[in-house]
C-alpha cells in the first residue's frame, strides 16, 4: 500500500500538467487508494492498520517521501508562477497536514462511520488555493 502511494504520486508529479492540477489529482489518487485498501479483506490490511496506529518508522519514511514529492510539485509551481513564493518543504508539510482528512485511512474510516457528506475534490481544491494565495 505504501509503495503504491509513492508510485502513484511519482507518476502524477511527472505529468505535463500545471502544478495546481497535479496536487488536486495527487490527493484524489491518494483518496482512491485509501478506499481501495479499505475494501480489501487481507491480513496485510490489518498489519498496515496496526502500523498506522503505532506510527511505525517505515510509515514515517514513506510519508516523508510523499512530502518530498509534494514539495517538488510546489517548487515547480512556484517556478512556473502558479504559486506565490514560499518555502517548499514547509508548505508541503502544511499541505499534507491540511489534506490529511482526504487520504489518511483513519480519517476516511471516521468519515464513513459518521456518514457525513464530504467532497474530497472541494477539500483538495481549497488546499491548493491556499498555496496560490499563501
Amino acid at each position: 500500500m505504501l509503495k503504491e502511494r509513492i508510485e502513484v504520486a511519482t507518476a502524477n508529479a511527472r505529468r505535463s500538467v500545471e502544478a495546481p492540477e497535479k496536487l488536486v489529482d495527487h490527493l484524489l489518487d491518494q483518496y482512491r487508494l485509501s478506499l481501495h485498501f479499505l475494501t480489501l479483506q487481507s491480513p496485510r490490511r490489518d498489519v498496515l492498520l496496526l502500523a498506522i496506529d503505532r506510527q511505525c518508522p517505515a510509515l514515517r519514511k514513506h510519508l516523508g517521501r510523499l512530502n518530498g514529492i509534494v514539495a517538488g510539485v510546489i517548487e515547480g509551481g512556484i517556478r512556473d508562477s502558479h504559486f506565490k513564493a514560499q518555502d517548499c518543504r514547509q508548505s508541503a508539510d502544511l499541505f499534507m497536514v491540511q489534506t490529511n482528512p482526504i487520504w489518511d485511512l483513519a480519517a476516511v474510516v471516521a468519515r464513513f462511520q459518521k456518514s457525513e457528506c464530504y467532497s474530497p475534490y472541494e477539500h483538495a481544491r481549497a488546499a491548493v488555493d491556499r498555496l496560490i494565495r499563501a
